[in-house]
């Protein structure tokens, strides 16, 4: 029997294809992984008339006054505490602000490591990593914990939008 007989040669071909294949599907879920972290990079922040398990009824167009950063793997907590907006849930002044806004000013605070895999995102805060769903509405983003959640997370669903003004950070 020879190294180049028929059966090996066809064995070795499906092997050859089999190993192509699986690359082909690594390469392109991680294409995907990436385009959707490249996706999440960036500013996002709460719809101001979002419950904590209801969307916004006014798609988003107003923001509260906390938000999110995103850049290279890393969360960050943004606080908007310099709006004069009156037009916030409940009337409280300075709250949110409107999602048009070309300049806002925001303190900015370390939470931990982000990662993304398919339809979820992993958040690494305190010792404990919580799993996120990740589902695109209209106009905002629908962020869900996972039931099984951290010692820190709550029941609460958020609703974000990107913010494509610009920080000032404090």
């Amino acid at each position: 029997m020879t190294l180049f007989s028929r059966k090996n040669l066809s064995v070795l071909s499906a092997c050859i294809t089999l190993c192509v294949a699986g690359i082909l599907m690594l390469t392109t879920r991680q294409a995907l992984a990436d385009e959707t972290a490249l996706r999440l990079e960036g500013v996002w922040f709460t719809c101001e008339f979002a419950r904590s398990q209801t969307p916004p009824d006014d798609g988003c167009v107003m923001f509260d006054d906390e938000g999110f950063e995103v850049i290279d793997g890393q969360l960050s907590y943004l606080r908007n505490k310099w709006s004069d907006e009156t037009a916030c849930r409940g009337n409280k002044k300075g709250q949110c602000f409107s999602s048009d806004l070309p300049e806002i000013r925001v303190s900015v605070r370390p939470v931990g490591k982000i990662g993304i895999e398919d339809d979820a995102i992993f958040v690494s805060y305190m010792a404990c990593t919580q799993k996120f769903g990740i589902h695109q509405k209209d106009g905002f983003v629908e962020v869900i914990p996972d039931k099984k959640r951290c010692f820190w997370a709550k029941k609460r669903h958020f609703y974000v939008s990107r913010y494509t003004g610009k920080l000032n950070r404090k």
